[in-house]
């Protein structure tokens, strides 16, 4: 089979509003693509495809970079770059804090998040999803993980929101004076918790993890807290402008929710389905394959497109609409196999807890731009930069 080439790039800014049709698309007409930018990259759209590549590891590895084209990082990316065994390695010490049950501890102090963040959007009677609402809370709730004080955890949101924001900027100047702030704040959180080593956060435990003998080398301690924080802030936050979104332009969805609350968690698990925050990744091919019928050469590059997967029609059963009733809903927003995201069950009770809150204070809410789309930015996180809502006055701080 002869994969079709396609003048795709991901890395266009100018290709999120085509984004969703290009997926159509290229799961119709080729199983596997192929581009030519960034020097030459294959394609999987299909669910069945990206399965089949992330469960052969040793084929299609991430130590090579995850993203397309390859990007340079200031601390090693790991575990989320990374092979096994070194893979299981770095995961082993994050596991503990984020199993499905650890993170019911949380509950309360996330409750808390949620509820201080809203409550202000409601007093006004008009606020953003995004900036006012959804970034508020991911941070929070990471730094809560990691067991930083009240005075760290604000200091650690404003560092990540100033890398974040730096970014996005265009300055060069500014992006390097943001990182090396924010690498300067969990440094010198590393270096106090050495100090102290008794503490009970991620942050002790990393300093102290051993398993027969093997310890994390400085760099891989500040891998591993900087790879917390970028893989479950921004992707979380994105995931909550999502949802707003989705109950924003959909209100038979919403009525319907508002009326049986025990359909939160099936709303929230087909939200992220029909939006992938991180909607793409990339594997290096470590040694020749055919795949989908394609002859693939050691030294390639594929990009795996899960928001296209997570809307194949073969997989999913009116794909590119929200439903109650998907059971179970095995999409991809999260990785899959070795690489199921290993903050998942955290994201999923931010997401619960900001639907149950925002449909009991502010059920009547609205989108003020209810037709603006997402945005893919930097070839792999699609959402909101910006989600203006507004709660009529019938919806301030409870039920209409």
């Amino acid at each position: 089979m002869t994969a079709t080439t396609y003048e795709f790039d991901h890395a266009n800014p100018a290709i999120s509003a085509s984004l969703i049709d290009w997926g159509q698309r290229i799961q119709r007409e080729s199983p596997i693509a192929y581009s030519e930018a960034h020097g030459g990259f294959w394609i999987a759209s299909r669910y069945q495809d990206i399965v089949a590549i992330m469960r052969d590891t040793k084929t299609f590895i991430c130590s090579k970079r995850i993203t397309l084209p390859p990007q340079s990082s200031p601390v090693p990316v790991i575990p989320l770059e990374s092979d096994e065994p070194d893979h299981s390695w770095y995961r082993s010490v994050l596991l503990p804090f984020v199993t499905q049950k650890a993170v019911l501890q949380y509950e309360p102090q996330i409750r808390r998040m949620v509820v201080e963040a809203l409550q202000p959007i409601i007093e006004r009677g008009s606020g953003d999803a995004v900036t006012d609402f959804a970034a508020k809370i991911p941070t929070r709730a990471m730094a809560m993980v990691f067991g930083f004080t009240d005075e760290d955890a604000y200091r650690f949101d404003s560092g990540f929101s100033a890398l974040v924001d730096a970014a996005g900027s265009g300055d060069t100047a500014r992006q390097y004076a943001a990182v090396d702030s924010f690498k300067a704040f969990l440094s010198e959180k590393l270096a106090e918790g050495r100090a102290k080593p008794s503490g009970t956060g991620l942050v002790s435990a990393i300093l102290n993890h051993n398993v027969a003998g093997r310890t994390y080398t400085e760099d891989e301690q500040l891998g591993l807290m900087w790879s917390a924080a970028g893989g479950a802030i921004d992707t979380t936050k994105l995931a909550i402008g999502h949802l707003v979104r989705e109950l924003g332009v959909d209100r038979a969805t919403r009525e319907k929710v508002i009326a049986n609350p025990a359909l939160i968690p099936a709303v929230v698990e087909d939200s992220l389905r029909l939006n992938a925050p991180a909607f793409m990744t990339a594997r290096y091919v470590s040694t020749d394959v055919t795949m989908g019928g394609v002859e693939m050469k050691e030294g390639d590059r594929i990009l795996l497109v899960y928001g296209w997967a997570n809307r194949d029609q073969t997989a999913f059963g009116d794909p590119n609409q929200l439903k109650l009733d998907r059971t179970p809903v095995r999409h991809l927003t999260f990785g899959h196999g070795i690489h199921l995201c290993v903050g998942m069950y955290l994201a999923k009770l931010e997401l619960r807890v900001v639907l149950e809150e925002l449909l009991a204070r502010a059920p009547g809410y609205e989108l003020v731009t209810p037709d603006a789309g997402p945005v893919l930015h930097g070839g792999m996180m699609w959402g909101f930069d910006t989600l203006p809502i507004r709660i009529p006055a019938r919806g301030h701080g409870g039920t209409q």
